[in-house]
């Protein structure tokens, strides 16, 4: 997950990054996922992309261990995705 975070922010700080990330993205669509059926939402992220998130945010750390929420993208938690990208 940091390094997720890391790609789009690069350093950061937690408090820095809820902010951010949340003012930057917007909820565009939700659907459901191809390959679980899980409901998921698009959002676009300023740099142009639209990345698919789960629907509610978890606890994550940044590299000096503080604790904030944040949106997952979905292909990181859905077993089904990761393994069709890696047989295709």
């Amino acid at each position: 997950m940091s390094g997720f975070l890391k790609k789009i922010f690069g350093g950061f700080s937690a408090s820095r990054i809820e902010k951010t990330f949340d003012n930057e993205t917007d909820s565009t669509q939700s659907s459901r996922c191809k390959f679980c059926g899980q409901t998921i939402v698009w959002k676009d992220l300023k740099n142009g992309r639209r990345w698919p998130f789960n629907t509610r945010k978890v606890n994550c750390a940044d590299d000096e261990g503080n604790i904030f929420l944040a949106w997952v993208p979905h292909f990181q938690t859905c077993r089904k995705w990761r393994h069709k990208r890696k047989t295709s």
